[in-house]
Parts: structure tokens; C-alpha cells; sequence
């Protein structure tokens, strides 16, 4: 089965109560989900066995090497859907100054999807808006934590669909009205 890593600029961003509500829909469709976390943090697993009933795992680049890391991916895909949570920001690794063990690294070396779309493109570097690989004709899914006015997601819809991606839908865990 496939999976993917839910990521977001920073942390306090909802991650957490996104891959629940992601977890819950996938075991409900019956897709067998399986949760991981990027990083040693176990209080976010807490919340995943919560949901699915059983412990799931961690993927840490800092403790574990590359091949341990995906000969452990591939056990688990054997048999599940797996949701990953990034720890931190998207590119927050070791000390907050390297990406070295950060969600980034960890989809990296798995080859897993994960991106996230800012509310506008960086003031340096290469000024990306959208941070991740993204092909021409990639089908994506945008996950948002809430939807108020629906102003902000139509906006990353439209930053995706300029970059050449096709917008398969939208999910999110809140929505007001």
C-alpha cells in the first residue's frame, strides 16, 4: 500500500489533529492505516494509538540509517496505508538549523509524497510558494486542519493548479457553517 507525510510550516500547526482525523477516515474506508512519526517525539504517537488502537512507530533519520529506515517502511506497506506526522516545521531538523532528521529528510529517503503550499512565496532563496516535489500533472490532495471562508484553500488550490498540478480535492477535519 502507499502512504504519505502530513507537514506544515512550523509546529503548532495542527498537524497532529490533521493525520487523526486522516487516520480515523482511512480506518473507516478500511484502508488498513498505520500511523508514524518523524522524529523520537512519542506524545504524538499517544494521540495516534488513540485513534487506531494500536502503537505505530517512528521514523527517526538521526538514530536510524537510510536502509533501516526504508527496510522498516516496506514492512509496514506490506500490509498498510501509512500516515506519517513531520515533527517541527518542514524543514526543521537537528537544532533547528540543519534539515538532518527533519520530515523532509525522512520523505526524502522513503520517497514519500509531502509539500505544503505557504500563504506566499518566500522573500528569499528561491522564493518558493509551494516547499516539495511537485510534477507537472501530479494529482494532489490538499488537507486542511480548518476551513472558515474557504478563502485560504481556494487560494492554495489555485497556487497548485499554476504550477501544473491537478487538484483531485479537498479535505478538512473542521469546517464552520
Amino acid at each position: 500500500m502507499a502512504g504519505f507525510v502530513i507537514a506544515s510550516p512550523k509546529s503548532g500547526s495542527g498537524k497532529t489533529m490533521v493525520v487523526c482525523g486522516l487516520l480515523e477516515a482511512a480506518r473507516r474506508r478500511g484502508l488498513s492505516p498505520w500511523a508514524f512519526k518523524c522524529g523520537p517525539d512519542y506524545i504524538d504517537g499517544l494521540f495516534h494509538r488513540q485513534v487506531l488502537g494500536v502503537d505505530g512507530g517512528n521514523l527517526d533519520s538521526f538514530f536510524e540509517g537510510e536502509e533501516a529506515l526504508r527496510a522498516k517502511m516496506q514492512r509496514v506497506k506490506q500490509e498498510h496505508f501509512v500516515i506519517a506526522e513531520g515533527a517541527m516545521g518542514y524543514f526543521d531538523g537537528l537544532g533547528g538549523t540543519t534539515a538532518r532528521a527533519s520530515a523532509w529528510e525522512i520523505a526524502h529517503i522513503l520517497g514519500m509524497p509531502m509539500g505544503y503550499v505557504r500563504s506566499g512565496a518566500k522573500d528569499h532563496g528561491r522564493q518558493n510558494r509551494i516547499e516539495g516535489k511537485l510534477e507537472p500533472g501530479q494529482k494532489v490532495v490538499v488537507v486542511e486542519d480548518l476551513i472558515s471562508t474557504g478563502g485560504s484553500v481556494i487560494e492554495v488550490v489555485e497556487a497548485l493548479r499554476e504550477a501544473g498540478a491537478e487538484v483531485l480535492g479537498i479535505v478538512s477535519i473542521f469546517t464552520y457553517g
